[in-house]
């Protein structure tokens, strides 16, 4: 299996000439390998006891592989979310919205979404009834991405305002992610930050790059060191309910927006951005995409 994917690491890094390979480590189902007999008898072999001691054996040979490419490596917050060592140059890509963060299997992950949702006075329009926490009290509509059955949730829009599910026993009521990237950063991990910014869960129509361009991604709880730590942020299109007829709409104006954000200084030391400053910038950048043959929908009226 390592010699497999030793000549798969080689064959990318022949054909892609990217200083980085992001080597994944989202989604594990723990509950699979321990339900697994030849998962079960390998552990047994290697006087293995906890299948996250498994995990952490798979992670450590494949960085130490990745890094005989001679390339650097980002792995998803799962990996770290599990208590794995990995290599302090490691990059940590954060991705989930909610908090805390948890290695539960889906059906859970559900069910404690769906729950989320329903105290959060978050409806969902897309879970069955039964995983919808029906008689919650659940009022305001919002969208949730369809694929939160499969784990695939990483957000909540409302379009210009996303309900913040961060919240802890303290009373914190910070996004998630930022609290995530407080732990990666306290541990020393360069983070790279994606949470904020899933645009194929966005409304369709709906003004989402005002919410998308008011995020701060050094907005968390942490020193001037642990800020420095976030190297940037990625604005991801994933494709479940994504193909060629809806993709430039989903895409643009949006990722314009989350470019400008990223681009920006920080926060601190500057005016805030008005929405609309930012809409009048994106209206003549949309213009400069059409003449090119691209586009998306008006960022606004």
């Amino acid at each position: 299996t390592y010699t497999v994917l030793w000549r798969v690491l080689q064959e990318v890094s022949a054909h892609f000439p990217d200083s980085y390979m992001h080597l994944g480590g989202d989604e594990v189902s723990l509950n699979c390998w321990q339900n697994n007999p030849g998962v079960q008898a390998f552990m047994k072999d290697h006087n293995m006891s906890d299948v996250k001691q498994l995990e952490q054996h798979y992670i450590l040979r494949l960085l130490n592989l990745t890094k005989r490419t001679g390339r650097s490596y980002i792995v998803w917050q799962e990996v770290l979310d599990n208590d794995i060592e990995i290599s302090n140059d490691t990059i940590v890509q954060v991705w989930k919205d909610w908090w805390p963060v948890t290695s539960m299997h889906e059906g859970q992950q559900a069910r404690s979404l769906a729950q989320l949702a329903g105290n959060s006075g978050v409806q969902s329009l897309d879970l069955p009834q039964a995983a919808r926490g029906h008689g919650t009290g659940a009022r305001s509509a919002a969208y949730v991405a369809p694929s939160v059955l499969s784990g695939g949730l990483c957000h909540l829009s409302t379009g210009c305002r996303r309900p913040q599910l961060g919240r802890d026993s303290k009373g914190d009521k910070s996004p998630g992610y930022a609290k995530e990237l407080a732990a990666i950063t306290a541990k020393g991990y360069r983070a790279l930050l994606s949470a904020p910014w899933y645009l194929n869960n966005g409304m369709e129509g709906a003004p989402n790059w005002a919410a998308y361009h008011a995020v701060e991604p050094l907005d968390f709880k942490g020193n001037d060191t642990q800020k420095a730590l976030v190297v940037g942020g990625e604005a991801a299109m994933w494709g479940e309910f994504t193909d060629a007829s809806n993709a430039l709409s989903k895409t643009w104006p949006d990722a314009a927006a989350v470019a400008e954000r990223l681009w920006s200084p920080p926060a601190k030391g500057r005016p805030a951005q008005k929405p609309v400053e930012a809409e009048r910038r994106l209206k003549e950048h949309r213009c400069r995409m059409l003449a090119r043959g691209g586009g998306g929908p008006p960022p606004g009226p």
